[in-house]
């Protein structure tokens, strides 16, 4: 069976990431508090109670720093008593609650609070507390409050009890070669590692959550917000860092059967997600990477400014971005061939400088407001702005236009769909790939060779210099 993006695959520790922005949407609907102690939530597990030594916070459970032991090591297993170290969890459970009654006997590494501890059975902990608060199994909290809620349908608990076409092969490298084998029972940790999701549906979950959809800007900051003590890279469920200045965060995941890895660059609207049905191939989060790093060094005539604001909400989306800068691009370029100019959004959006007319001069206005806001005139951008900087250069594109045409104002125009918008323009490379399908998709290279016709190629080589040669190399977001 083709792998497509489609295909249903293992999160594995993905699922960390995504137990972090489900507890933070609970806790704004006002059915959460992360805050509160884990204890105050969880209930009794055949008349036994969560012991006394876990008085960790659920915040302190989502960031790894509540004290609860990881998978034994080698060392550990040989050297420790059996009921110092976490056991062997088998067989399949219907709660986190009854999962959490075979390890919470296992003693702490140290108090809560006081260190950085990578552990997947704390989360399995955080699904008991979950189920205390909204009086729901784990699974059919997921289902209501993330898969059916903002209609990621595949994004959900592995229940290898319904069968699935769709649903990947679990393959595993052995020193003959590699095989497929039966995939084991995940019901124990749902939240550090039990969740499944196709490349299409966990690619809109990271959109979703960086457009505000899921969570509110405040709520954002605080999944990716380092907690005390700080120097581990690790918030709620999500690894956390810069490149050349960028904010980017992210989650690896590997078990047998799942070698993934999310990737995403907030500040640049850019989601990478990358999913193996092997855990020996351990590139996932290279092929991110890499992936990513063509997406941010394949526009080198736009980049993105946290103090740069685009005023005009050109698509009609109910958002200032970048597909708004996009929607002008291809706009443009549909009026003077002489097509309809109705790509990317409503004609009476397309005139951002209330001229009656779209042409250049409505792209070179928005070159003049991002020169404001890299001098620092600009007004603070809102949550949701993306900054752009655009190498148009007005002599070339004189010379090389066939002229303009007045925009024509029909009193009401529909938005385009959501499946022609694109969240960054493409020049020099096409990273082409249909689990970037929409929201997120990859945006095409230009059409044709002509200059004249086709403003992607005559922007194709203009360099951020060129429109700003004041600026060097200095990186925008150093």
């Amino acid at each position: 069976i083709e792998y497509s993006s489609q295909t249903i695959n293992r999160l594995a520790s993905i699922s960390k990431a995504v137990a972090g922005v489900l507890a933070l949407d609970l806790e704004e609907k006002g059915l959460l508090d992360v805050e509160r102690r884990t204890d105050s939530y969880t209930g009794e597990v055949h008349g036994e109670s969560i012991p006394s030594h876990h008085t960790h916070t659920l915040l302190q459970l989502l960031s790894n720093r509540g004290g609860v032991k990881h998978y034994p090591t080698k060392k550990e297993k040989e050297n420790e008593p059996a009921s110092t170290i976490m056991p062997v969890i088998n067989g399949s459970f219907n709660t986190a609650l009854e999962a959490s009654a075979e390890l919470w006997h296992v003693p702490l590494v140290g108090p809560p609070g006081d260190q950085y501890h990578y552990t997947t059975h704390g989360y399995t902990l955080l699904g008991a507390a979950i189920e205390g608060a909204l009086g729901l199994p784990i699974q059919q909290v997921i289902q209501q409050h993330l898969t059916d809620a903002y209609d990621l349908g595949t994004l959900r608990v592995e229940d290898l009890s319904e069968a699935n076409s769709n649903r990947s092969t679990v393959y595993v490298k052995f020193d003959t070669g590699t095989r497929a084998v039966a995939a084991d029972d995940l019901s124990w940790k749902v939240l550090g590692g039990g969740l499944e999701a196709s490349v299409y549906d966990l690619t809109r979950f990271g959109w979703k959550v960086i457009n505000g959809e899921i969570l509110s800007e405040a709520a954002r900051a605080k999944l990716w917000t380092e907690p005390p003590p700080t120097g581990a890279g690790y918030a709620l469920g999500w690894e956390l860092g810069t490149d050349n200045g960028m904010q980017w965060v992210g989650k690896d995941g590997a078990q047998p059967g799942a070698n993934t890895y999310l990737l995403m660059y907030p500040s640049q609207k850019i989601v990478v997600a990358v999913m193996v049905n092997r855990r020996e191939n351990g590139n996932a989060e290279r092929l991110a990477r890499e992936i990513a790093e063509l997406m941010l060094d394949d526009v080198p005539a736009l980049a993105l400014h946290q103090n740069i604001r685009i005023r005009q909400d050109v698509d009609d989306d109910g958002r200032v971005a970048l597909t708004d800068v996009l929607a002008c691009v291809q706009g443009l370029r549909r009026v003077t061939e002489g097509q309809p100019s109705t790509t990317g959004g409503t004609t009476r959006y397309l005139d951002v400088n209330g001229d009656q007319r779209f042409t250049i001069a409505d792209l070179l206005d928005i070159v003049a407001e991002v020169r404001r806001g890299l001098a620092g005139e600009g007004e603070a951008p809102e949550p949701t702005s993306a900054g752009l900087v655009m190498s148009a250069a007005r002599d070339r594109w004189e010379e090389s236009s066939p002229g303009s045409a007045p925009l024509e104002q029909p009193e009401s125009e529909a938005p385009a769909p959501a499946a022609e918008q694109t969240p960054y323009l493409h020049s020099r490379r096409s990273v082409i790939s249909d689990a970037m399908a929409p929201p997120v998709r990859s945006a095409t290279h230009h059409e044709s060779e002509d200059d004249a016709s086709s403003l992607e190629a005559m922007l194709h080589d203009i360099s951020l210099q060129n429109a700003f040669p004041e600026m060097g190399n200095t990186p925008l977001g150093a």
